[in-house]
């Protein structure tokens, strides 16, 4: 899919979104006011980010339209110019999310690793005890000359080894609670979210999880920043005043256009391609597991593949499941996309007409309909997966779509 997808229609019709910014009434919990203090945390430096790349967004819709569509050998088309615009678009997406959820995602990976190769470890030690040689077994010259007090491979030194590999697991499952706590605390310290801790570990597991934060820290944003704009705004308010207000929703909606379209080329691209090919792999394995069920000789071979299908099977279900909600998210972005590509279309249209115009109040651009149809189309984008989703299928089936 081309980014900014129509965007010609877009940027001739930049009016329409700053209208729906006028008046921001909640239409849901997940897009309540936020408290004074929450807002003082979200509004300074992300209007600041806003405000200082409106001039460099503003010129490069200029530029797009008075651009040929192709270009030439030195001269920008409108691709060139979408691509800049898109590049902006994304760096203060980024700005306003974040970096809270891939680090919490990444410790957690991380320690999982840890305690996947600790317990991998404490499984072959537990082995290779059944055969060492009792109590500490004779020392060698390299033993003694590392000064141990047991002989490598001995009984006394395979059990103080698994001690250490013990705690290094258990180290491991701490950092992973403490990944997902911190994750939840800086949730509801900086944006309000408060997530129970089982949909805070399926959303770090989950492989779209990063796009579903992102849309509610994004949308949450971009509600603080109008209601805090708007406090002066009345129709007494100068043209100078009014126009700063619409600059920003304009940016803040060209803002979800992009976010998504980066949203939607995860769904369509990546993730619902990559789990058709594990489900063809899946639907491969069970036929040819069937097949040997069908000519296996000896009773304990039938009874390891009746079990190994039995996996393969509830393997198709978490997939078909899976497939369900990806599928849905994606039908909701779909939707967002259309809405917010509307929303944007008028707000550009409003911040021209603006920059035409002196002596408007602001009581002319205030209508509330698209903005809480907007809001209303997208909360289903921000609901945190159910804890049915730290299921071990769903978990391998998150690893391998991440991979």
């Amino acid at each position: 899919m081309k980014a900014l997808t129509g965007f010609g229609s877009l940027c001739t019709a930049l009016t329409i979104f700053c209208t729906s910014l006028a008046s921001c009434t909640p239409v849901s919990a997940q897009t309540a006011v936020q408290s004074e203090e929450r807002a003082m945390l979200l509004v300074p430096e992300n209007l600041a980010e806003l405000e200082d790349a409106l001039t460099d967004i503003r010129g490069l819709l200029d530029k797009f339209e008075k651009a040929d569509s192709d270009g030439g050998l030195l001269t920008n088309g409108k691709a060139d110019y979408q691509a800049k615009l898109n590049s902006e678009l994304e760096a203060l997406l980024d700005t306003f999310s974040g970096n809270e959820y891939s680090k919490a995602q990444t410790e957690l990976a991380e320690a999982d690793l840890a305690i996947t190769t600790g317990e991998d470890q404490l499984e072959r030690l537990k082995s290779d005890l059944r055969l060492a040689p009792k109590g500490n077994g004779q020392l060698s010259i390299a033993d003694r000359a590392m000064m141990r007090d047991a002989a490598s491979g001995s009984e006394n030194a395979i059990k103080e080894e698994m001690a250490t590999t013990q705690a290094t697991i258990d180290t491991a499952k701490t950092a992973r609670a403490n990944a997902v706590a911190g994750f939840v605390d800086v949730m509801a310290e900086r944006f309000g979210f408060i997530l129970p801790q089982e949909q805070a570990t399926a959303l770090l597991y989950q492989v779209n999880g990063y796009s579903i934060v992102q849309s509610k820290i994004v949308f949450e944003t971009i509600v603080a920043l109008e209601q805090h704009l708007r406090v002066g705004l009345d129709e007494q308010s100068s043209a100078a005043t009014v126009q700063r207000y619409y600059s920003v929703a304009a940016i803040s909606r060209l803002m979800l256009v992009r976010m998504y379209q980066l949203h939607l080329e995860q769904y369509e691209a990546r993730w619902l391609p990559r789990l058709a090919e594990i489900e063809a792999e899946n639907t491969q394995l069970m036929a040819a597991t069937r097949t040997s069920i069908s000519e296996a000789k000896a009773q304990t071979q039938r009874a390891q593949l009746k079990n190994n299908l039995s996996i393969q099977e509830k393997t198709r279900e978490a997939i078909g499941v899976y497939q369900n909600l990806l599928e849905k998210r994606r039908q909701n972005t779909l939707r967002g996309l259309a809405m917010a590509e509307g929303e944007a279309a008028v707000a550009i249209n409003t911040l021209k007409t603006l920059e035409g115009v002196f002596g408007l109040s602001a009581e002319m651009f205030s209508n509330t309909s698209e903005y809480e149809a907007l809001m209303g189309l997208s909360t289903p984008e921000l609901l945190p997966l159910d804890g049915e989703m730290l299921d071990q299928n769903f978990i391998a089936l998150n690893q391998k779509l991440g991979a």
